[in-house]
């Protein structure tokens, strides 16, 4: 069985059926009603449109109300809309979070090598956990 993927750009108005949030894939699938006809979707047609992470894609809506512009103000900054800052660490690793109300975002990954805990290199493991649980 050969499948083939192409992706279509399609530019025409569509209505906002379900929007549906993969935080593993970091995209964002969006369900739209086709509105008006085109070669690829006929009218009343379902079509899925699907938002990646650092891959390009343009918004366009003619009329903006004060709530969509503060939904985009809020999605798009994360450490404005969180509700709780959260560090998890462990010998050599530590992670920083930041959670809202619809998303959660590493916001950075803190690694630093620590030598061995047995042996002569004993003390430069305790030395070494010291300073990374300092930083």
């Amino acid at each position: 069985m050969k499948i083939t993927r192409r992706n279509i750009v399609l530019d025409g108005p569509g209505s906002v059926k379900a929007i549906d949030c993969d935080k593993v894939g970091c995209a964002l699938r969006i369900r739209l009603k086709n509105i008006l006809e085109n070669e690829y979707v006929k009218i009343g047609a379902f079509h899925t449109l699907e938002l990646e992470l650092h891959r390009p894609s343009v918004l366009r809506k003619e009329i903006w109300d004060s709530l969509a512009v503060d939904a985009l103000d809020q999605t798009s900054d994360p450490g404005a809309s969180a509700d709780l800052a959260v560090v998890l660490m462990q010998e050599g690793l530590a992670h920083i979070f930041l959670v809202g109300k619809s998303m959660t975002t590493t916001q950075s990954k803190i690694e630093t090598s620590i030598p061995r805990k047995h042996g002569p290199a004993i003390a430069g493991y305790q030395s070494a956990l010291k300073s990374s649980l300092s930083v």
